[in-house]
């Protein structure tokens, strides 16, 4: 009977504080009144990196896993330099980029006083601020690390009904204080490789509330990503976005201007020209129109000569030879030759040779293309031939008298 008695004041105690606990909940709901209940969980760590230094070391290691971001304060530099390092396996240390508050400058050392903010720190497992070179002043590096929380409810109301009603009217809070967000936005409104500052502050998390304005060459583009406001940014490089972990390169899709030349290559990039090619079985060859240019240049001559090749890209309708003879000595004879090339064996063959030798002074032309006819008095001679790719001339001497004269040559389309 003892027992069994215990066991009903243990029941009638729990009724009487649920009971209790009802009164006071009715209570609440009966005044009128929302009860408001805040929540703030910021965790932040402070670290000393150096402590009043006066030369050259690595200073103690600062964990970060966990906290995306970092602000770091070097006091007493006068000559020298400290360096901003991180590790992700305890033994290999390199550099990272920090935002100087004042200027908005990236640097990965600092030579001068001042304070330092870094965005995704948390990727790395331990970070330093080594004293890398010393001659003068007493250095101490302080760093505050902020962990990336910071939800707030507000407006809780305790209703009767169907139990407690939570009623949240506020957006997430950055996550990052007030001065540490207006840090970080300045800096990277001022700072002249905008790159790595907006991939920090998107990188961070920080809520958008408008679009970022990207300015490239003058002319504004409207991202909408993830980040603080507008922050103008104006570079010529290529400009790197992050929008939801995704890395997007903005730049240009179309290859370096550079001038057109015969025998280009197959283009293995996008290319947008106004210039006509035309394809030779190897290579991409200019559209031509009419060509004009000189087989022989005005000499006295005394023997046989042959000109050097001259390529016909495209040229289809016809060749005019000029043979303007200036000057002869005694009684020399001339004859105009003109060779082929055979492409597969590199041999020269006479496809025409002139009717009739020059011996004197004047202007000779001969003309060349299918259809080559003219009337009596425009051509010395007319051939009914086509031109090929390749060609030279030949001019015969007879004799070694003096004879000067030039050769030029117009190819018709």
């Amino acid at each position: 009977m003892r027992v069994k008695s215990k066991r009903y004041w243990r029941i009638l105690l729990a009724l009487a504080l649920g009971l209790g606990l009802v009164l006071v909940v009715v209570g609440l709901a009966g005044c009128g009144k929302d009860l408001s209940v805040e929540t703030q969980s910021l965790r932040t760590k402070r670290h000393t990196f150096q402590d009043a230094v006066v030369a050259t070391g690595n200073g103690t290691l600062l964990h970060t896993s966990g906290y995306p971001y970092l602000s770091i304060d070097v006091a007493g530099i006068v000559t020298a330099t400290v360096s901003f390092e991180q590790t992700v396996n305890g033994t290999d240390w390199r550099a990272f980029q920090a935002v100087n508050t004042s200027d908005g400058s990236v640097s990965t050392t600092a030579t001068a006083n001042g304070t330092w903010v870094v965005g995704n720190i948390g990727v790395y497992d331990y970070v330093r601020v080594r004293v890398s070179s010393w001659t003068a002043g007493m250095i101490t590096v302080m760093g505050q690390a902020m962990e990336s929380v910071g939800e707030s409810l507000e407006d809780v109301e305790i209703t009767t009904g169907s139990g407690l009603e939570v009623v949240q009217d506020t957006a997430v809070d950055l996550n990052m204080t007030e001065a540490s967000a207006s840090d970080i936005k300045t800096a990277v409104e001022k700072i002249d490789d905008p790159v790595s500052g907006l991939e920090m502050l998107i990188a961070g998390g920080a809520t958008q509330t408008n679009d970022v304005k990207v300015s490239l060459d003058g002319e504004v583009v409207a991202a909408d990503v993830t980040g603080q406001g507008d922050v103008p940014i104006s570079t010529s490089r290529d400009l790197t976005v992050t929008l939801d972990s995704e890395t997007v390169t903005v730049d240009s899709e179309l290859a370096a201007a550079a001038a057109l030349a015969d025998a280009a290559a197959n283009p293995t990039v996008p290319t947008v020209g106004g210039a006509e090619l035309l394809y030779n079985e190897a290579t991409w060859d200019r559209a031509r129109g009419n060509t004009e240019g000189t087989l022989l240049a005005s000499a006295a001559r005394t023997a046989t000569v042959t000109s050097t090749d001259t390529t016909n890209y495209n040229n289809n309708s016809g060749l005019l030879l000029f043979i303007d003879v200036t000057s002869i000595t005694a009684s020399p004879s001339v004859t105009a030759q003109l060779d082929w090339k055979d492409p597969a064996s590199g041999d020269y063959e006479p496809v025409w040779i002139a009717t009739v030798a020059i011996v004197g002074t004047g202007e000779y032309i001969y003309m060349f293309g299918l259809g080559g006819v003219g009337s009596a008095g425009e051509y010395d001679e007319a051939v009914n031939i086509l031109i090929p790719r390749t060609f030279r001339l030949t001019m015969t001497h007879a004799d070694s008298d003096s004879i000067t004269y030039s050769v030029g040559y117009n190819l018709l389309n």
